[in-house]
């Protein structure tokens, strides 16, 4: 026996009308029963053509509110509408959330709304009670004083030659150890886990990139989030870290060269991890690589 309900669905799929527009002649195609006859009814023209003929009438008659005049209360309810929906996209809202977030990157999607909801310093006392609610801090978290496994993150994952990489600077910068014939392995042991203190005071554990020429002991991270409250955490723990074993720390920020990238891309030198192959052959870069100057360090050899 059908249901009600299979044999509508049904009978909807199958349903197929067609109606000629009087004004361009066009065909009009209907899926539905109802909208059909109720075009046919209403003798009604196909989209384009209703559009222009309600904009041609608009013109001759002024529209429907021709003649008639907002209240002062309706104007002005339409005014604080439209600035509560425009406030996030102006410059004064921009401001104030970077001066609120201090240098750092993110906070959550709460914290801009945050800040202009209730000001900089309620946005971040609930940024702080929001953090300490997230999982296990220090070492109460299962992770704690391991690396971050292979996979993990938001940034372009895979192998080069041996070594994973977890962004497209770690990937360029690889090429770059490999071009000058570098010696290096990958800092992601144990004997290279520095403990440092966050920005929320939580006590957290954190791995270098790369330890190069048996002394420098690299990490990769884009110049702009250098002066960052975790950056600068990280930065001044793994300072002292190497102070104790005789190594200099360094910071750098590669120039992203996406033409050696592709090529080696196209030799099979890269695998990608999921579909990073296809989004990077699909990647168009916002300006090209003559444009970039020189890449940017902090420590270690120039």
């Amino acid at each position: 026996m059908t249901r009600i309900g299979e044999r509508h669905s049904k009978e909807v799929s199958m349903f197929h009308k067609t109606r000629i527009c009087e004004s361009c002649k066009k065909t009009i195609y209907y899926k539905h029963r109802n909208s059909y006859y109720a075009a046919k009814k209403a003798n009604s023209l196909c989209r384009k053509c209703a559009y222009l003929r309600e904009s041609e009438r608009c013109k001759i008659t002024g529209g429907t509110f021709k003649g008639k005049h907002h209240t002062e209360e309706a104007k002005e309810a339409i005014r604080q509408k439209k600035l509560k929906a425009t406030y996030f996209y102006t410059n004064a809202f921009s401001e104030a959330v970077k001066k609120g977030m201090n240098g750092k990157k993110g906070g959550g999607d709460n914290y801009p709304f945050w800040v202009s909801k209730y000001g900089i310093e309620e946005a971040k006392k609930r940024l702080l009670e929001s953090s300490k609610k997230k999982g296990h801090p220090g070492k109460t978290n299962p992770m704690w004083g391991k690396p971050a496994p292979q996979g993990s993150g938001l940034g372009w994952k895979g192998w080069y030659n041996g070594f994973f990489f977890r962004s497209i600077r770690e990937l360029v910068f690889l090429i770059e150890l490999e071009t000058q014939k570098r010696i290096f392995v990958s800092a992601e042991t144990s004997f290279f886990s520095i403990v440092y203190i966050d920005y929320d005071g939580s006590e957290k554990t954190y791995r270098p990139d790369f330890f190069v020429d048996n002394k420098y002991l690299y990490e990769i991270k884009p110049k702009r989030l250098w002066n960052t409250p975790k950056c600068v955490a990280k930065k001044n723990a793994a300072l002292e870290y190497c102070k104790k074993q005789g190594f200099e720390y360094v910071l750098y920020d590669p120039i992203i060269d996406f033409d050696s990238v592709s090529e080696k891309d196209r030799t099979g030198q890269i695998k990608w991890v999921g579909e990073y192959g296809d989004k990077f052959r699909n990647f168009k870069p916002s300006r090209k690589i003559s444009e970039v100057k020189s890449s940017t360090r902090i420590g270690g050899f120039s």
